[in-house]
């Protein structure tokens, strides 16, 4: 098949699309920079069409899905600052407007774990309302979500976070909401649950996460003991998530802007509901500690696997 790829140089794109060229897809993918390092590579890769423009300016992605039999739609505005919800949406309807006009026949998506609706503000919203606007009865295309809790990988932003508030960081005042369970996953599962997707495409949701629930106060504990630094979390009642918000940014190299829709989303528990869909697709996810393990290699920080807890 041929695929269309918007977002194809972020975390989870750069990985998805060498896995779909391997599967013997043509990629055409979506980039507003061809010279920056990760695009650079795809200009120069066999069986890919890079195709420059921004989701923002309609006008300049108009052939993006030109061909295409299916799109893969891995954009977030989380990080560009207030008003991020309405940026998601509007870069959202056109790449839906450019797969309708194209004739592609189904699209697939990557949202977050939550059980929330598109009608409020925040990260998790946010991500359900692109979901509704991907799938609006309006458009032909089928689409096909994949629900993902907390990536975990070397380039996750998330898990950047978490690594360097446990490195550096002995003692963390945080919220109650800490203690909100999660199913965090791997980033090599999220990409083998989309290119399986891709295949596939057989069910309207897929949820995919760790085997088991923890609090997030569990899995900054984690990632603490595989750096083997000193840390522990001290909950505060009535502490705002705003202040840990702030608190995180001026401790880590993340912005603000970038923490604080992050941090809002921990009252919201981020588990899957149901792992049928996955496990058809031959999706086995791997256990949290291995998880942060295989992010943490790259960096030396860690070799030897630890036995799950």
């Amino acid at each position: 098949m041929r695929v269309a790829v918007a977002g194809a140089t972020g975390c989870i794109g750069s990985r998805l699309v060498p896995r779909l060229l391997a599967a013997g897809h043509a990629v055409t993918a979506l980039v507003r920079d061809p010279s920056a390092p990760r695009a650079a590579s795809l200009v120069s890769a066999p069986d890919v069409r890079v195709v420059e423009g921004d989701l923002l300016a309609p006008e300049g992605v108009a052939g993006c899905c030109r061909g295409a039999d299916v799109g893969v739609y891995l954009v977030h505005s989380l990080g560009t600052g207030p008003g991020y919800e309405d940026r998601d949406r509007r870069a959202a309807a056109a790449f839906a407007r450019a797969a309708s006009a194209a004739g592609v026949d189904r699209l697939v998506y990557l949202g977050g774990l939550g059980d929330v609706d598109g009608d409020d503000a925040g990260h998790l919203h946010s991500r359900r309302a692109v979901e509704s606007v991907l799938g609006a009865d309006r458009h032909d295309h089928r689409l096909t979500t994949v629900r993902a809790g907390v990536v975990i990988g070397p380039d996750s932003l998330s898990f950047r976070l978490m690594r360097q508030c446990a490195a550096r960081l002995p003692v963390v005042p945080v919220p109650p909401a800490i203690e909100t369970p999660c199913q965090p996953v791997a980033v090599d599962d999220v990409v083998r649950c989309l290119a399986a997707v891709v295949d596939d495409g057989a069910a309207d949701v897929v949820e995919v996460g760790a085997p088991r629930a923890r609090p997030y106060a569990d899995l900054l504990a984690a990632v603490a003991d595989a750096l083997g630094t000193r840390f522990a979390v001290r909950v505060v009642p009535g502490m705002p998530l705003s202040a840990a918000a702030l608190g995180l940014a001026a401790a880590t190299d993340v912005p603000y802007r970038t923490v604080a829709p992050l941090v809002e989303s921990l009252s919201t528990p981020a588990v899957v509901s149901d792992p049928r869909p996955a496990a058809a697709l031959g999706v086995d996810p791997t256990g949290f500690e291995t998880a942060v393990d295989e992010a943490l290699t790259p960096t030396g920080s860690r070799v030897a696997p630890r036995a799950e807890q």
